[in-house]
This record gives C-alpha cells, sequence and structure tokens, in this order.
C-alpha cells in the first residue's frame, strides 16, 4: 500500500510516469539537448586519434622510422638487417574537468530547466571551449615541435604573415590564401599525403570572401556560419571555422591546464589527422545534487581526458612573428 504522500502519487515535475524518480525528465530531455549543442560548438570532433584508457594515466606509443626498398644482389643479402630508428611518445591525462550549474531549489526553477535554452548554452559552451582549446593549444605545440625520431622532420611554421601589414579586406584575404596554399607544399614536401585541415576565425572568412581568387574557386559562398564545422575546401584543405580559434589565437593561454601556449603570433593553424592524439578514461558523465543545505540544485557533468603531441610533421602554423 503507497501512503497517501508517497512519492508515487506526488506529481512530481521531474518524475515520469509517477515512477517517483525526480530526475528521470531531466536526464531526458535536458542532458541529451546539452549534448547536441555541445557536438555543435566542438567543430574539431572526430578528426584526430582517441585512445580509451583503462586501469592507466597515460597512453604510450612506439613511433618507427621508414624502412626503404632494395634489391638483393647476392645470395643472403636479406639477412642483413636493416636498422629502422624507433622512439616512444607518451601522452597523459589531464586532471578531472567539470562543469555545472546551480539553480534555486524550487520546483518551478526545476520545470524551467526543461524549457530555459539558457542553462544547456552555459554548460554547452563551457565544456567545448574547454574541449576545443585544449585541441588548439596542443595543435600549436605540435606544430613548434621536433619529431621524436631524429630521421624525421618535425612541425613548421611559417612567419611573416602579418594580416595587418594589409590595408584592404582582399589584400588579407590574398596573403591568407597564399599562406594556406604554401603549407599545402610545405606538407608535401615532408611526404605528408594525408587530408589537410586548417582552422580559421569568422574574420579570415571575410577576407576570403572579398579575394576574388577565392571566390572563383571551390571554395565557393559556403563560409556563412560558424556552427558548421566543414566548410568546403580552400586550396585543397578542408576548412573548419570555430569561435574557440577566435578566443585563443593572438592569446597568451593559461587557462586551459596542462596546455598552456603561447598564440600570440599565432595567424591560422594547418594539421593533419595524426599531429595530435587524445586520451579518455572517463567520458562525460552526469550528477545530479540537490543540497538542501545551500538550497540549491546542481546538474554537473564530469570528465577524465587528456590530449598530446604525436606526430609533429602533421602541424604547421601560420605566424604574424618575422
Amino acid at each position: 500500500m503507497a501512503f497517501p504522500n508517497s512519492a508515487s502519487n506526488i506529481t512530481l515535475p521531474g518524475q515520469q510516469n509517477l515512477t517517483g524518480d525526480e530526475e528521470a525528465l531531466f536526464r531526458d530531455k535536458f542532458i541529451p539537448k546539452v549534448m547536441l549543442l555541445y557536438e555543435a560548438k566542438c567543430v574539431l570532433n572526430g578528426l584526430f586519434r582517441e585512445e580509451s584508457l583503462s586501469g592507466e594515466n597515460a597512453y604510450t606509443e612506439t613511433v618507427m622510422g621508414r624502412t626503404k626498398v632494395k634489391t638483393q644482389q647476392n645470395r643472403g643479402d636479406y639477412l642483413q638487417s636493416e636498422l629502422v630508428e624507433s622512439a616512444k611518445v607518451t601522452i597523459g591525462l589531464d586532471n578531472p574537468e567539470y562543469a555545472k550549474i546551480a539553480v534555486d531549489r524550487t520546483d518551478r526553477m526545476k520545470t524551467k530547466i526543461l524549457i530555459d535554452n539558457h542553462f544547456r548554452k552555459e554548460m554547452a559552451s563551457a565544456m567545448a571551449k574547454y574541449t576545443e582549446g585544449r585541441r588548439i593549444c596542443e595543435l600549436a605545440k605540435a606544430a613548434r615541435a621536433s619529431h621524436a625520431l631524429t630521421s624525421e622532420v618535425g612541425g613548421s611554421v611559417m612567419s611573416g604573415v602579418d594580416l595587418s601589414t594589409e590595408s584592404s579586406l582582399s589584400g588579407k584575404g590574398e596573403m591568407l590564401y597564399d599562406a594556406i596554399s604554401n603549407g599545402v607544399q610545405t606538407f608535401r614536401d615532408k611526404d605528408v599525403d594525408d587530408e589537410l585541415f586548417v582552422v580559421l576565425t569568422e574574420s579570415h572568412i571575410k577576407y576570403l570572401r572579398k579575394y576574388e581568387r577565392v571566390l572563383n574557386s571551390d571554395y565557393g559562398n559556403n563560409a556563412n556560419t560558424q556552427t558548421w564545422g566543414l566548410q568546403g575546401t580552400l586550396a585543397g584543405v578542408h576548412v573548419l571555422v570555430s569561435n574557440h580559434a577566435n578566443s585563443f589565437y593572438g592569446t597568451n593561454v593559461t587557462e586551459i591546464e596542462k596546455h598552456e601556449v603561447d598564440m600570440t603570433n599565432t595567424v591560422a593553424l594547418m594539421f593533419a589527422r595524426d599531429a595530435i592524439l587524445e586520451t579518455k578514461l572517463q567520458g562525460n558523465q552526469w550528477y545530479f545534487i540537490d543540497d538542501p543545505d545551500r538550497r540549491e540544485y546542481r546538474i554537473q557533468i564530469d570528465a577524465v581526458q587528456g590530449c598530446g603531441v604525436l606526430n609533429p610533421t602533421c602541424a604547421l602554423e601560420i605566424s604574424k612573428a618575422s
């Protein structure tokens, strides 16, 4: 027999089918909507290798040098071993990261969470800025790093691309277009034949749209939004337009723990997929905390992840430094 005031007899705002679970609707509706916003804001999602860890706090990969084809001249030539250089690259985890919101502990405010996109937007934006910021920081580090193998070429920095020296928008667009084109040549000269990407800001798009050669090229008029992710190609390079690049380029990034890097002179970053690697021990996990003492209701997301340089050959920084 259920008591008159038991949970199953009370219409709680977050309850579903009178189960007494006060958070059911919040889990079913709030979390998916936050994650959809988060995915939309992370234009770099899915572009890098990811390794899931179990009972470990780091991922170690052995990178090998290149072997060469040789012709056999005498019997037994194939027994002569060729030394192939190798080295280990270790990428660890960051400290646990979290984003949370807290609202007044009332049924009315709980109900509002389901319909007010402000809460969803705040959490999704905070998560995306940290995740994308970590990737951008590591791409900048990769472009400036030497390779773990002495026989391989490391990252590349293209200096002297100072868009402020051009007064017209079309002039800035031409300078940026030429830099990206030269970046493609740099990658191909280093024998990187993978797909290439460039992370641009909305300001870059404004410059490029004024440059006649771009308007008449394969890039077309696709750069209309900052949330689409892949936006066509420019000089054969996939274009990514990110609000987060706009936040981190031109600054000394200090708020992304363990990934701090000075990008004061960074104009743009180009990369192939193997430039960095992401590690994950715990993906996004959600917690609902009802705190009577503080008279508030909190929704929190936790994650334990990491990111580091894997193959710097696959990264290039376009810099305004002379």
